[in-house]
C-alpha cells in the first residue's frame, strides 16, 4: 500500500471519530481525531509533533507509555466509554452495545493501518 493510501485510511477514520463525537450532542465539548504524525526533525518528540497540528492548544502533555496487555483488544475494551458518553434514548444494554460496536470498527480501521504502515501484526501492537 502506498503512503497516500494510508493516508487516505486515516482520513477515513478521522471522519468515522468525528462522526461519532458530532453525533454525541456537545459538538463544542468532544472532538475525536486520526492523524499521521510525522516529525520533520530526528529530536522532535512525539508530544511536539503532535502540539504542531494543534498550535492554539497551548497544553499537551503526552502521558507515559501504557502497555496493553491484550494488544489492540485492550485498546478497544479502554476507548469504549469514551465513544459514546450517553444516550438519553438507550437502555444501559444497547449502549455497551452501541460502544463495543463502535469500538471494534475504530480498532479494525486502525488495525488495517498499523499493519500497513508500520508492518506490525495487529496481535502483537502491545504498546500505546
Amino acid at each position: 500500500m502506498s503512503l497516500s493510501q494510508v493516508h487516505n485510511e486515516i482520513a477515513r477514520l478521522d471522519g468515522y471519530l468525528a462522526g461519532i463525537a458530532a453525533s454525541n450532542g456537545c459538538i463544542r465539548n468532544y472532538s475525536a481525531n486520526a492523524f499521521l504524525v510525522q516529525s520533520v526533525e530526528p529530536e522532535t518528540s512525539l508530544e511536539q509533533a503532535i502540539t504542531g497540528l494543534y498550535p492554539r492548544r497551548t497544553e499537551f502533555v503526552l502521558g507515559k507509555g501504557e502497555r496493553l496487555p491484550r494488544g489492540f483488544g485492550s485498546l478497544e475494551r479502554d476507548i469504549q466509554p469514551f465513544l459514546v458518553r450517553e444516550l438519553a434514548s438507550a437502555s444501559s444494554t444497547s449502549l455497551t452495545d452501541l460502544r463495543r460496536y463502535l469500538s471494534f470498527r475504530v480498532l479494525d480501521m486502525l488495525w488495517y493501518v498499523v499493519e500497513v504502515q508500520l508492518g506490525v501484526p495487529q496481535w502483537s501492537a502491545t504498546e500505546v
